[in-house]
């Protein structure tokens, strides 16, 4: 028996906001929702958190109304080939294990099967722009001396980190905008043996956030990702990108869930200064953009070279100009910003790096 399944189980009454917590707090990836004997009437995963926001539904309901009714699961005993079969075909994280009246009496995860921590990744196949010529003021004093993509995440710097995981995913080719300390950048990187091709791109003054695809477009002829080079998510790439083309987006914004609680006593005024309500420490769940898109090309030919570009302004112009920008939301957990000191710890911390 697995010593942690206990831990990941929930009733569909639970508001889904606790719910989201609690996959937070475990990191399982997976919730069972049983009844008050514990048998099991639907899961509950990151994906059907996200369909049922994409379908314009309330974070404000109960889990009963998220959850999928209709999960995969594991008869009792099964062998260790049917595991195998059973976790390989339906490529999942972890399935709950049944006994013969339906009550979930443990739960099967992909390491308990192949060693693995994770199911192998889809792979995403796309171009990768990476803005990386910021002057990363939000770690100084550390950047002035060393700019932000060489900061280190375990035994490579972070631009490299990225581009790592991304590899992993399918990602083979890679360009990467310069500006703040390019020739460092440029210095490490010559020193290392990559597997996957990358091609370094020069501003010769700031460009915004998003100015130097400019500079990429003849290289950008194929839906790619455009990413910052202080932002880590934990998603499956080829699903984000899966998601983009069957909805037809010109822009798809990856969004992180926030919970956000205002300290403080709110006072809803009325006419004349009237007080209709005092709300203690109210809570917020927003959806907060993480720097990560998805692109088609087109929408990089609209960039002039002479001005400088943020994201914001190229999904304004985007959406002015009738083109679909569309949003991936991912659970908060699956966020990761190394742009200032104190979440640069925490992240290293969640990753398990010292």
């Amino acid at each position: 028996m697995h010593p942690e399944w206990s831990r990941i189980v929930v009733s569909r009454d639970m508001p889904l906001v606790e719910a989201l917590r609690v996959l937070d707090e475990t990191a399982g990836k997976i919730l069972f929702v049983t009844d008050e004997i514990g048998v099991l009437e639907g899961v509950l995963t990151d994906g059907d958190v996200r369909r049922h926001i994409l379908a314009g539904r309330e974070l404000g309901v109960a889990v009963g109304e998220a959850m999928n009714q209709t999960p995969i699961s594991v008869e009792e005993d099964l062998s260790d080939e049917d595991l195998r079969i059973r976790l390989s075909a339906e490529h999942v994280h972890c399935m709950p294990v049944l006994g013969p009246d339906g009550r979930v009496v443990d739960a099967v995860w992909w390491a308990d099967v192949f060693g693995s921590l994770e199911a192998p990744h889809r792979s995403a196949n796309v171009p990768v722009a990476i803005m990386a010529g910021g002057k990363g003021t939000r770690l100084e004093p550390f950047t002035r001396i060393l700019p932000k993509p060489l900061m280190p995440i375990g035994e490579h710097p972070v631009l490299r980190f990225i581009m790592d995981r991304l590899w992993d995913q399918g990602c083979t080719r890679f360009l990467v905008s310069l500006n703040f300390k390019a020739s460092l950048i440029r210095a490490y990187f010559s020193d290392e043996e990559l597997p996957y091709d990358v091609a370094f791109f020069d501003e010769d003054r700031p460009l915004g956030t998003a100015g130097s695809l400019a500079l990429m477009s003849e290289s950008l002829q194929e839906t790619f990702i455009l990413a910052n080079c202080d932002t880590i998510v934990d998603i499956e790439f080829a699903d984000l990108v899966d998601y983009h083309r069957e909805s037809g987006n010109q822009i798809t914004i990856v969004a992180s869930m926030k919970h956000v609680v205002l300290p403080y006593g709110v006072c809803e005024v009325g006419p004349g200064g009237r007080l209709e309500e005092l709300r203690e420490k109210p809570r917020f769940d927003l959806l907060a953009s993480t720097g990560i898109y998805v692109v088609e090309p087109e929408v990089v030919r609209g960039i002039s070279i002479e001005t400088a570009t943020d994201a914001t302004d190229l999904i304004a112009k985007t959406t002015e100009g009738g083109g679909r920008v569309g949003v991936y939301p991912i659970p908060e957990r699956a966020w990761l910003d190394v742009g200032q000191l104190e979440e640069l710890q925490n992240s290293l911390d969640r990753l398990g790096i010292r």
